[in-house]
């Protein structure tokens, strides 16, 4: 039965796209209200943001959440803009306990404590493997080099904030569904959470920022968490940061 339900959802999902094409609705075009225009001027701040930064390198502490129970490591990490990872999560040695890694065709992850070896076609890939979050891998990304993922969406409204003071930008499919919320501090441009959505508008995972840096040149979050709403959480504590790093292409290349 449960499959069934599932199977339904999925159906429906579909509707508005299969509508769309039948309709010809491709030309649709986003409400332009206050709300709209204020929504899409704060969507370009947004992506202006470390706009010019090509790679960083950092070293922090972690800590991991997940139902296994809980864990802190320390957590060195190398990022660059064209969509390449590598990050090593440490034992308190200086002993690599699993590395992930990306070079932009491929995913790697090498779990030492469980003597796992994963490659796989994965440019768009997720976190749940290793830490039970699906934040995409290009995401992470984006986060660790100070940016924000901004999923396709067709239109954003910016709104207030009832819980706190700030701001909401909230991104939504043609048909009203939500993409992505982004939550502002009063200046309307330092984010303080991001949430993401399934095509069903339900939550997947969220990213908390907080403690904002300049270094560099460039403005970074000082702790970064992501996490789902089965309790699965990583936590990165930035210690140390190096934009601007040169990377060699060979390190987000795993080998078994």
């Amino acid at each position: 039965m449960r499959s069934g339900s599932m199977h339904a959802k999925h159906l429906i999902a579909l509707v508005p796209a299969l509508f769309l094409a039948l309709t010809g609705c491709a030309h649709w075009k986003a409400p332009d209200t206050p709300a709209a225009r204020e929504g899409q001027r704060v969507l370009e701040q947004l992506r202006a943001v470390n706009s010019g930064l090509e790679a960083v390198k950092g070293l922090g502490q972690a800590a991991l959440t997940t139902g296994t129970g809980r864990q802190r490591v320390r957590v060195a990490w190398a990022a660059q803009a064209t969509g390449q990872l590598r990050m090593e999560l440490l034992a308190v040695s200086g002993h690599p306990l699993a590395t992930l890694a990306t070079d932009g065709e491929y995913l790697y992850l090498r779990d030492n404590a469980g003597d796992r070896f994963l490659k796989c076609r994965a440019p768009r890939a997720n976190l749940k493997a290793l830490v039970q979050v699906p934040l995409r891998v290009p995401d992470l990304i984006d986060l660790l080099m100070g940016r924000i993922p901004l999923p396709k969406a067709e239109h954003s409204v910016l709104m207030d904030n009832p819980r706190q003071s700030g701001y909401i930008l909230e991104r939504h499919r043609w048909w009203g569904t939500k993409v992505q919320q982004i939550h502002l501090a009063a200046d309307g441009l330092t984010v303080r959470r991001v949430v993401f959505f399934d095509a069903d508008g339900h939550t997947t995972h969220w990213a908390t920022l907080s403690g904002h840096k300049d270094q560099g040149g460039y403005t970074f979050p000082g702790q970064l968490a992501v996490a789902a709403p089965t309790g699965a959480r990583m936590e990165i504590r930035m210690e140390r940061l190096w934009p601007g790093a040169r990377l060699n292409g060979e390190a987000f290349q795993l080998s078994d």
